[in-house]
């Protein structure tokens, strides 16, 4: 009998299910607290970040350009005065070596004047005063001049008392033109001899605010922008754009304008500073912070981000000056808000969406955790299940090897009985019934064996107990046979039993070899209910590729089997007989005898053509050789 009909149907530990997963309520899990505080942080501090990075960028950007525009004004200013160096120049060649009285009557000098202010473009007048601080001459009024006292005017002041090697000008202080009314500012130089030393006298040269205001306006970043020329005492020369009138002078803004200024003269070249309100004369970065906190915060640009202006400033050392750029700080954080604003809208969006896909995923998890709570509830069921009808199996399997070994039992006592009617029917014949004696103890040793392995069986020995293989004649097993099944069989039944001369003998279990022809034949003879013709056959085949094999065939003439029929014949428990006649072993044990030997088990058969079983089996001899 096969083991796999007789193995024991038992759940492994494994079958068990792991515990099912609590699945989450309508809130979100605990796990995704911490994404959602991170969706919200970390795009809101990218924001910030970002924002911070603008900053810093339009900061440089508008310092940058402060820089470029108050270099510009400083070369502007330059040329102006510079030229008007030049004229100041030109007049003092033009009367070198007259005396004061020859100056004061020359009416070519006047005619000088007049055409040199002509060629000047911003030149307001030029003027000489003589060294008791008259005016002698002017070039926007008819020669001769009017007498004008300008002992008074700082200019003519810092002129006196100089020495040959000031040779510095001097810028004066803004006034009102006493001619023309208009806004002016002077630049004198001291009336020197042929030798170069001075002799009390001015020659100097006006410049129109108006013109400077006028350019200064063409270059201005925005309307709200301040420009001015400053001398170095804080007194403004030009300013854009122009008060309505005259300011209170503010001591404040005095000193603020000398602290900015100071400050550009110690670099050389262009200086930035940040003015808080509130703090004249703050000029270093972080004025009004703590003096502990001013590096820190100036590194960060929080100055700049709390100033009220930021103020570029260019020093022309030569003639004490500074031009000064200042802008509204106040626009620079209007344009740095609106880019703030769109950082802060674009991580707000991301943050919706982001804080939305997560919603999305925790509904999903949610629905996954339902659908793996319904599937666990259906894999339960189905275990349960499958728990119920693998009992139900093994009860039925332990069934059908009861059956099995009831078939098996049915066919000794079989062939006891038919043993037992010969012994009667030959009592005479003592060795006849010597002979059948010795097959009722060869019947007898075939159910001790089955009787032992079922035991081996219910003792789960590893491997099974070997049994012994012997080398048998097939000739002489089919005389037996022929002779026990000869009246088992019954009258309509003619059993033929024929073995090639010569064939090979076959080593197996001859008891059990004789089981499973017993099987066959039964089967063939229960396959011709009205009767037929068996024939027991064994034959040496020789194959193509030169190998030889014994064959073993039970053929019968009865009713065959349809193509369905032949594939499910062999397996274990199939059978077409009617309940109590059949197990549905027979087959599957042939076929289990034959592979175990090496060989295999063949089935032909066709609807009213009957069948042929064939049991094949390796040469010992071809084997040994392969």
């Amino acid at each position: 009998m096969s083991d796999a009909a007789t193995a024991p149907f038992a759940l492994r530990a494994s079958d068990a299910l792991p515990a099912a997963p609590k699945p989450p309520g309508l809130t979100a899990p605990g796990s995704f607290w911490p994404l959602c505080v991170a969706v919200v942080v970390l795009p809101l501090l990218a924001a910030g970040g970002a924002a911070w990075s603008s900053w810093f960028a339009l900061k440089e950007d508008i310092e940058s350009r402060l820089i470029r525009t108050v270099d510009l004004l400083h070369e502007n200013t330059l040329r102006a005065l510079e030229s008007q160096e030049a004229y100041i120049t030109a007049v003092n060649r033009f009367i070198l070596g007259w005396d004061w009285d020859t100056i004061a009557a020359s009416a070519d000098l006047a005619d000088f004047l007049a055409r040199l202010r002509d060629s000047a473009p911003g030149t307001s007048a030029l003027g000489i005063v003589s060294p008791d601080g008259m005016l002698l001459h002017i070039s926007s009024s008819p020669f001769p001049a009017q007498p004008v006292d300008l002992s008074g005017r700082d200019y003519f002041q810092a002129h006196q008392g100089a020495r040959v090697d000031e040779v510095e000008p001097v810028v004066g202080a803004a006034i009102i033109g006493r001619i023309r009314g208009r806004r002016i500012f002077p630049i004198s130089h001291a009336r020197r001899d042929r030798e170069g030393s001075p002799d009390g006298g001015v020659i100097w040269a006006t410049l129109d605010v108006d013109a400077f205001a006028s350019f200064y306006a063409s270059i201005v970043i925005s309307p709200t922008d301040e420009v001015q020329l400053i001398r170095h005492d804080g007194r403004v020369l030009v300013r854009h754009p122009s008060l309505p009138e005259a300011p209170a002078v503010d001591a404040g803004a005095v000193a603020e304008r000398r602290a900015v200024i100071a400050t550009a003269a110690q670099t050389g070249r262009a200086a930035l500073a940040y003015i808080g309100a509130g703090t004249a004369g703050a000029i270093t970065p972080g004025a009004g912070l703590p003096i502990l906190a001013r590096p820190f915060l100036s590194a960060l640009g929080l100055p700049a981000m709390g100033a009220e202006r930021l103020v570029a400033t260019r020093w022309l050392p030569r003639y004490g000056i500074a031009v000064i750029y200042g802008l509204q700080v106040e626009q620079m954080r209007h344009v740095w808000a609106r880019r703030a604003a769109g950082f802060t809208v674009a991580a707000g969006v991301v943050v919706v969406l982001l804080l939305a896909l997560i919603r999305l995923a925790q509904i999903g998890m949610q629905r996954e955790y339902a659908a793996l709570a319904r599937a666990r509830a259906e894999a339960e069921r189905r275990l349960d299940a499958e728990i119920r009808l693998h009992r139900t199996a093994r009860i039925t399997a332990l069934g059908q090897v009861a059956a099995g070994v009831a078939h098996d039992m049915n066919n000794l006592i079989q062939s006891v009985m038919a043993a037992s009617r010969l012994i009667d029917r030959r009592a005479e014949q003592p060795e006849k019934v010597r002979s059948l004696c010795v097959m009722l103890q060869e019947t007898a040793s075939r159910g001790a064996r089955i009787a032992g392995r079922m035991l081996e069986f219910s003792r789960q020995r590893p491997g099974g107990a070997h049994v012994p293989q012997e080398g048998f004649a097939l000739s002489s097993l089919f005389d037996r046979l022929g002779d026990l099944l000869g009246d088992l069989l019954g009258s309509g039944i003619h059993l033929t039993c024929t073995a090639e001369p010569g064939l090979p003998p076959l080593s197996a279990d001859r008891n059990e070899f004789e089981t499973v022809l017993v099987n066959l034949i039964v089967n063939a003879r229960d396959a011709m209910p009205d009767g037929g013709a068996v024939r027991l056959k064994a034959e040496l085949e020789r194959r193509d590729d030169g190998s030889r094999r014994l064959r073993v065939s039970v053929t019968d003439s009865g009713i065959g089997m349809t193509p369905e029929v032949l594939g499910q014949a062999g397996e274990p428990f199939f059978t077409t007989k009617e309940a109590g006649r059949g197990t549905g072993l027979g087959l599957s044990m042939a076929r289990q005898f034959a592979e175990g030997l090496g060989g295999g088990l063949e089935i032909d058969s066709a609807p009213g053509q009957g069948t042929r079983v064939s049991l094949w089996f390796p040469v010992a001899s071809d084997t040994a050789s392969g």
